[in-house]
């Protein structure tokens, strides 16, 4: 586990120096939250929070590493994802974008007051939403983004309806 935390940490600071050297986008830190909507279960509509780091490899992309908890009356759902972010117009100050990419999902047991031992899931997720630029330093989004872990015993899959912040740094 180690190994692959140090490898992961390696590639991300790989990407920031490539990102620095050829004048691309800068680095991000957010916070976002808002409305889970369940596909699989339509009363169980909670909510999610979490933050994400951004490093920007191209002036078009941006590589974002989140941690994401998601409720909902059963379980919570704790998700770590990596994603492609795509920004169509990226010199406008009103930015669409699409993003994309997998993640390692933990879905929490939740038996007599007490969380139990997890099932762990990769899955993929998918999404888009509008970011806002704020005097350079800070942007404000909205997105809309579907998880699917990989779960063999029952479909589990959500919509997180996001609204958040980012620092630029």
């Amino acid at each position: 586990m180690m190994k692959k935390t140090l490898l992961i940490v390696v590639l991300l600071l790989c990407f920031q120096y490539n990102a620095q050297a050829q004048g691309r986008d800068k680095a991000t830190f957010g916070i976002y939250g808002g409305p889970t909507i369940y596909t699989s279960d339509a009363d169980t509509a909670q909510g999610h929070f979490g933050f994400h780091l951004g490093i920007g490899l191209a002036t078009k992309l941006t590589l974002i590493g989140e941690f994401t908890i998601t409720m909902n009356k059963h379980f919570p759902i704790t998700d770590l994802t990596l994603n492609g972010r795509y920004v169509f117009a990226p010199e406008s100050k009103v930015k669409l974008f699409a993003e994309g990419g997998m993640g390692y999902y933990t879905l929490k047991a939740y038996a007599l007051g007490i969380f139990g031992e997890g099932e762990k899931r990769f899955g993929v997720n998918i999404g888009g939403g509008v970011l806002y630029e704020i005097l350079g330093v800070a942007q404000v989004f909205a997105r809309v983004k579907y998880h699917n872990p990989f779960v063999k015993e029952a479909r589990t899959n959500w919509v997180n309806i996001s609204f958040g912040a980012d620092y630029i740094f």
